[in-house]
């Protein structure tokens, strides 16, 4: 056994510790068939930042928040297809930088920066402040529940530690709450924005 990229394993870019305790403790068992059951519903992340949204609409720029709830997961699709052509064990992990705070930060500046300019083009004018902490939320959210059920997530990196992570068990629980979360958000917002509607009728009417 050697140490991979970014953590323990068994082979090349392998990022789960492979030591037995670990998978005692956490519940946790790195065969083919978890990892399959594990793959990203990167979509369902959209819960939390949607919510706030919601609540908040004036406080966030929503592209920012769903963007940034989603993009870190090209590099899962990135490192699934790498470990197809290495010589790696089925626990070799698809997490990595991006997946990690410092990686957020970076990840949401050079975000909000882009939808600055995308912005500008459309003579939006978004405040890049807006944006970059929009997309931060969304972004710290993502890789905060990540860490609870994914081992080779390490918010702190380059620390090679996830002293937040429960069990894989909790990923289809977890994704069902998100998703609903996600569902109530969107409702919220669209009643909102229905209601904003009748009231600017109402304005024209009386004016």
């Amino acid at each position: 056994a050697s140490d991979g990229w970014l953590g323990h394993g068994t082979g090349p870019l392998c990022r789960y510790p492979d030591r037995p305790a670990f998978h005692q403790r956490y519940d946790f068992v790195p065969d083919a068939e978890t990892q399959v059951l594990t793959m990203p519903l990167t979509p369902t992340h959209l819960g939390p930042g949607l919510f706030a949204y919601s609540l908040k609409p004036r406080l966030f720029n929503f592209w920012a928040l769903a963007l940034g709830s989603m993009m870190m997961d090209g590099e899962n699709v990135f490192w699934t297809i790498v470990n197809l052509f290495r010589s790696c064990t089925p626990a070799c992990g698809h997490h990595g930088f991006f997946h990690s705070i410092l990686g957020a930060v970076l990840g949401s500046l050079v975000l909000s920066f882009v939808l600055k300019l995308v912005s500008d083009r459309l003579k939006k004018s978004w405040p890049v402040p807006k944006l970059f902490c929009s997309s931060l939320l969304g972004w710290l959210s993502h890789i905060i529940f990540d860490s609870l059920v994914h081992a080779d997530v390490f918010l702190f990196w380059p620390l090679n530690a996830n002293p937040f992570l429960m069990s894989w068990k909790l990923y289809w629980p977890l994704s069902l709450a998100l998703s609903v979360l996600s569902l109530l958000s969107l409702l919220i917002i669209l009643l909102k924005v229905i209601s904003k509607k009748k009231h600017e009728r109402t304005l024209d009417n009386l004016f």
